[in-house]
């Protein structure tokens, strides 16, 4: 249990280097917002690449299949598991947003906020088909990589210890990897905990990849829609 605590610590502490590194140490590479905002995310999707890579090729546990764990969704169950993780990524914020005005979870508030601004959106109009291209695929191959890495590869050495009780350590784990990002930590908390759960019911990224493309693509998409 040491080891895999260890284990895990040190992957995670690597991950969020990358992240600190992108969102932190980007802004003061780029002045320029419109250069920094379409800089960001080819940096992380260079990162997410070589994840992706990584795991594939030397991650995975030899017996284990990785389009056995790709399933397209079969039956009444795989779908009810997708919904349960959409919507649950929507009316949880909206809870924990309502419990704020009782200052339920102020002391898990964080201040650890992105530090890319956006650009000028009448300048990045001018590169619209360029910022749409680059966000699109940059968040395809983040919520590729983040499965692979968190699903496919550390639930199952995690699993081999823990048991019935992996989604538990799965989720606390992908919530830490959020730290640098914008979201609120608890719902993040209690989102991940549905991912890992249904992942450990399932053992099939495709029901937990296809509602978490579909949630990032529409936290991308006013933005998109503000450019055209």
């Amino acid at each position: 249990m040491k080891y895999l605590l260890k284990y895990n610590i040190v992957h995670i502490i690597v991950l969020l280097t990358f992240n600190f590194i992108g969102l932190y140490g980007m802004p003061i590479l780029f002045k320029d917002h419109l250069t920094c905002f379409i800089a960001t995310p080819i940096y992380f999707s260079i990162v997410n690449l070589f994840i992706i890579f990584w795991v594939c090729k030397f991650g995975l546990p030899a017996d284990y299949s990785l389009w056995n764990k790709a399933r397209l969704p079969s039956g009444g169950t795989d779908f009810i598991m997708i919904l349960i993780i959409f919507f649950s990524s929507f009316i949880i914020p909206l809870v924990i947003e309502y419990a704020q005005r009782f200052h339920v979870f102020d002391f898990l508030s964080t201040n650890l906020q992105r530090r890319v601004a956006p650009p000028n959106i009448a300048t990045a109009k001018e590169y619209r088909i360029i910022v749409t291209i680059v966000l699109l695929l940059s968040t395809i191959i983040l919520v590729i990589s983040e499965e692979l890495f968190f699903r496919a590869y550390l639930f199952e050495r995690q699993f081999y210890y823990l048991g019935r009780l992996t989604w538990l350590l799965n989720g606390f784990f992908w919530t830490i990897y959020h730290v640098f990002s914008d979201s609120n930590l608890i719902e993040m908390l209690i989102v991940a905990f549905i991912y890992s759960l249904v992942y450990q019911q399932k053992r099939n990224i495709i029901i937990t990849f296809i509602p978490h493309i579909m949630i990032n693509i529409i936290g991308i998409s006013n933005l998109i829609f503000v450019l055209f």
